[in-house]
């Protein structure tokens, strides 16, 4: 392994995002992945035709997948914002490293204000009209600015609409 892909390893391990719930709310299982990601535990389900596992997803320990070797291609190949950049030099790693420290701080400050709802029940409130806090609002808002800058992808790039996880 190149040292730029074990450095690109590192800082997606030490990341865990993607992974989490927050950014996208499942993954996309590929052909011929059924049988493999049931034995190592995922819930692989269909959804609008599409087989699925959901996010957050059951192998993930902290920032940790405890199958990465074995994870799953939609996994694999997913690069977020924040990784292309530092994969293409844009970034450096401390750079990398603020970007992540910076947004996983947010959503735990959104974790102890929800308490036990999840941040996917919030954006359901919030679609159907239901009253929400200005606090969580203004959290939330938040999380989305910093998700958007750092880690999603523009809506006319190339992969955007073909990274085979689904939005949160």
């Amino acid at each position: 392994m190149s040292v730029a892909a074990s450095q690109s390893e590192h800082l997606c391990v030490a990341c865990g995002i993607c992974c989490s719930g927050t950014l996208f709310n499942r993954a996309v299982v590929y052909e011929g992945e059924d049988e493999r990601l049931l034995a190592l535990g995922f819930s692989v389900t269909e959804v609008d035709g599409d087989r699925v596992f959901p996010l957050r997803c059951v192998q993930l320990s902290g920032t940790l997948c405890t199958v990465y070797p074995d994870r799953p291609l939609a996994c694999r190949t997913y690069r977020c914002a924040t990784l292309r950049a530092f994969e293409a030099l844009e970034i450096d790693r401390p750079e990398a490293d603020r970007r992540v420290v910076t947004t996983k701080a947010a959503i735990a400050d959104l974790h102890v204000t929800l308490g036990d709802e999840s941040i996917a029940e919030l954006k359901q409130q919030l679609t159907a009209g239901t009253p929400v806090a200005p606090e969580l609002k203004l959290q939330l808002g938040i999380v989305e600015l910093l998700l958007g800058r750092y880690f999603k992808l523009p809506d006319d790039h190339p992969d955007s609409g073909v990274t085979d996880l689904a939005r949160a």
